[in-house]
């Protein structure tokens, strides 16, 4: 499983969660044609949103045209309090990845690694969780089948 598939995979795995759909929590991959204008969308609209990016692998195992090892994936959840907090049914952005790391316990051949929040130094006073994850992957020769060991997240 390549790297860019891994984010579609997990973004589109959020985007189908019940209560980040009912707390409009958007999951966008990094690897999108236009992803800066994306997450500006997204922010503008509800002033949250969750940027999914796989910042690197580490080989464990190369066998012929096999090559295992663990992505690192990372969930960035950037939040303008200032707009998400004042419409009815919202989530913070810690609230949002505690629920991710929740599931994130069900996908196969994954461990949440941390979760951290911190404030961002812009003039919309937005603050950011990020929730890392490993996922542990094989990946073959192009053209060949591809697979997590449990296939899907």
């Amino acid at each position: 499983m390549k790297l860019t598939e891994i984010q579609e995979l997990v973004a589109a795995e959020l985007n189908a969660d019940p209560w980040l759909v009912e707390h409009h929590v958007t999951a966008l991959a990094e690897n999108k044609a236009d992803i800066e204008n994306e997450i500006l969308r997204a922010i503008a609209a509800v002033g949250i949103s969750a940027l999914v990016v796989t910042p690197e692998f580490t080989a464990t195992q190369q066998d012929g045209g096999t090559l295992a090892g663990t992505a690192a994936v990372r969930i960035a959840l950037y939040e303008v309090p200032a707009t998400n907090r004042t419409r009815a049914g919202y989530c913070t952005a810690l609230e949002a990845a505690e629920h991710i790391a929740r599931l994130a316990l069900g996908w196969g051949s994954t461990t949440v690694e941390s979760l951290r929040q911190a404030p961002v130094d812009d003039e919309e006073g937005g603050i950011t969780a990020e929730l890392a994850l490993s996922m542990h992957i094989i990946h073959t020769r192009e053209g060949e089948e591809t697979n997590t060991e449990e296939s899907e997240a």
